[in-house]
C-alpha cells in the first residue's frame, strides 16, 4: 500500500500538468473548442500549432476570462488572413487575463482592442507586422517591454494608452500614421524615440505621459497635432524640427518643467495656449515668427524676460498674461506689433480688435519695454504698449544664442577646424549641438572624447543642462 501511495505522489505532478497544460493542432477539419475538451476552463497554459481561424478567438477569450488560461503560445501556428481580429483576446476587467503571449508567425495585422486589459509583461512583435489597431494594448498595465519592428506602418489611436509600466518606446521609421493618443496617460514613460521618416505626430499622442523626460522629434516631422505633449510635466528640453511652421494649440500646455526650446527655422505661428503654464525663465522668440496667438505663453510664472522678433506682426490678447515676474520685454520691430484677438479656425489665423485685453496683463506696469532707437514715440502712442512702466530705446537686442551659461565640469566642449570636440570629465554625458539658427546638428551620449564634424560658424553646445557658444574655424 505504501508503495502505491509513493507511486501516486511521484505521478501527481504529471497528473496536474495534464490538467493545466495542453498542446493542440488546429487543422482545416478540426474545431478548437472540441480539441480543448470539457476541461477547457481548467487549462492555464495552451500551445497551438496549425492554423487558427478568427472564429476560434471567442473560445480563447472564454478560456482566459472565465477560465484559468494565463499563458498562450501561438508562435507555432499561422492565423487566418495573417491577422488577429478585433477584440481577439480582449478582457473586460472583471475576470481573468493573459500574462504571457507569443504571436502567430507571418502575422501582418493586430486588430482593434486585440489585447485590451490583459496582464502581459512583455511581447515581441514579428518582423512581418505592418498594422497595429486602435487600443490594441490599452490598459495593459503591466506591459514594460515591447519591440516595434521596422516595417510597421500604422499604430492606431490610444494603442498604448495607460500602459503604466512602459518606460521606453522606440517608433520605427516606416510608420506612416501615428494614432491620436498613442501613449496618453502612461504614467512611467520616460523616453520616446521617433525615427527619422515620420512626418506627423497626431493630436494628444503623448498627452499626460506623466514622467516623460526625453523626446526625440526628427527633422522629418512636418505636423505636430494639438495637445500632443499636453501635461508632460517632467519634459525640460525640446528640439523642434526646422521645417515646422506652426506650433499647434496646447501642444506643450502644462509642461511645467519645460524651459528650453530649439525653435524651428521656418516657424511662423505659435497657436493658442501652445506653451501655457510652462517653466520658461527667459524667452527669445525666433526671427521669422509673425503671429503669437491668444494665451500662447500665459501663466509662465517664472518668466522674467521676453524678446520679440522684428518679424512679429500680431500679438494675441493675454499672450503673456499671468507671467507675474516679467520685468523686461524687448520688441525689435520699429512699428509696434498689432494687439488683437489672434486665434485659429482650422484654416488659418484670424484676428479682430474688439474687446481685447493686454498681452502682458498687469505685469506691464512693473516691466521695462525696450524698443529700437527712434521707435519710442510710436510705442508710447500704441494701445497696450503704452501700459509699460518704462519704455527705453536700445540698439542692443538679445538673440537666440545670447547669454550662454558656462559648461559644467562633467563635460568640456571646444571648437576647432571643421569640428567640435566633446570631452566628458565625469562619466557619460548627454550632448546636443545646434547651429546658430537653432537647427539640430547632432545629439547623443558619450563617455569618451567625441568629435562632431561641423562647417565654419557659430554653434551652441548643450551638455548636462548647460549651454556654451562654440566657434568652428
Amino acid at each position: 500500500m505504501k508503495q502505491i501511495l509513493l507511486l501516486l505522489l511521484a505521478l501527481l505532478p504529471s497528473i496536474i500538468e495534464a490538467q493545466v497544460k495542453k498542446t493542440v493542432h488546429v487543422g482545416t477539419d478540426t474545431d478548437l473548442e472540441t480539441l480543448l475538451g470539457d476541461n477547457k476552463l481548467e487549462i492555464d497554459t495552451l500551445v497551438i500549432t496549425g492554423e487558427l481561424r478568427h472564429r476560434d478567438f471567442p473560445v480563447l477569450r472564454e478560456c482566459a476570462y472565465t477560465g484559468k488560461l494565463r499563458s498562450l503560445y501561438m508562435d507555432g501556428c499561422t492565423v487566418e488572413n495573417d491577422s488577429l481580429p478585433e477584440n481577439a483576446l480582449m478582457m473586460l476587467g472583471l475576470g481573468g487575463a493573459l500574462d504571457s503571449i507569443t504571436l502567430p508567425k507571418q502575422l501582418r495585422a493586430i486588430g482593434d482592442f486585440a489585447f485590451y486589459l490583459n496582464d502581459i509583461r512583455a511581447i515581441d512583435l514579428p518582423p512581418t507586422l505592418r498594422y497595429i489597431g486602435a487600443c490594441a494594448f490599452q490598459q495593459c498595465y503591466w506591459l514594460h517591454d515591447i519591440k516595434i519592428p521596422e516595417g510597421v506602418e500604422v499604430i492606431g489611436t490610444n494603442c498604448f494608452r495607460e500602459c503604466d509600466a512602459l518606460e521606453e518606446l522606440n517608433l520605427p521609421s516606416t510608420i506612416k500614421e501615428l494614432g491620436l493618443g498613442i501613449v496618453a496617460i502612461t504614467q512611467n514613460l520616460k523616453t520616446v524615440h521617433i525615427a527619422e521618416g515620420i512626418k506627423k505626430i497626431d493630436p494628444r499622442a503623448f498627452w499626460e505621459s506623466g514622467v516623460l523626460e526625453e523626446i526625440t522629434i526628427p527633422e522629418s516631422v512636418e505636423i505636430i497635432g494639438y495637445a500632443a505633449f499636453w501635461c508632460c510635466q517632467f519634459l525640460r528640453h525640446v528640439a523642434l524640427p526646422g521645417g515646422l511652421t506652426d506650433i499647434n494649440t496646447s501642444t506643450f500646455e502644462e509642461c511645467y518643467a519645460l524651459n528650453d526650446v530649439v525653435w524651428p527655422k521656418e516657424l511662423k505661428i505659435i497657436h493658442d495656449r501652445a506653451f501655457a503654464k510652462c517653466g520658461f525663465t527667459t524667452l527669445t522668440l525666433p526671427d521669422g515668427l509673425t503671429h503669437v496667438c491668444n494665451n500662447a505663453f500665459t501663466e509662465n510664472r517664472e518668466l522674467t524676460r521676453v524678446v520679440l522678433p522684428e518679424s512679429l506682426a500680431e500679438l494675441g490678447y493675454m499672450a503673456f498674461g499671468g507671467c507675474d515676474q516679467l520685468r523686461e520685454v524687448y520688441s525689435a520691430s520699429p512699428v509696434p506689433p498689432a494687439i488683437a484677438d489672434v486665434s485659429t479656425n482650422g484654416e488659418g489665423v484670424y484676428s479682430n480688435t474688439i474687446d481685447i485685453k493686454s498681452p502682458f496683463g498687469d505685469a506691464a506696469q512693473k516691466a521695462v519695454l525696450y524698443v529700437p532707437i527712434g521707435a519710442k514715440t510710436a510705442y508710447e502712442a500704441a494701445q497696450y504698449w503704452q501700459d509699460f512702466g518704462e519704455i527705453r530705446e536700445t540698439a542692443d537686442f538679445p538673440t537666440a544664442i545670447a547669454a550662454p551659461t558656462a559648461t559644467q565640469l562633467r563635460c568640456k566642449v571646444a571648437g576647432g577646424r571643421d569640428q567640435i570636440v566633446i570631452i566628458p570629465t565625469g562619466g557619460a554625458a548627454d550632448y546636443a549641438i545646434y547651429s546658430a539658427d537653432g537647427r539640430l546638428v547632432e545629439k547623443g551620449r558619450t563617455a569618451k572624447e567625441t568629435v562632431v564634424e561641423a562647417a565654419t560658424g557659430m554653434y551652441i553646445a548643450d551638455t548636462n543642462d548647460a549651454k556654451t557658444k562654440v566657434m568652428v574655424k
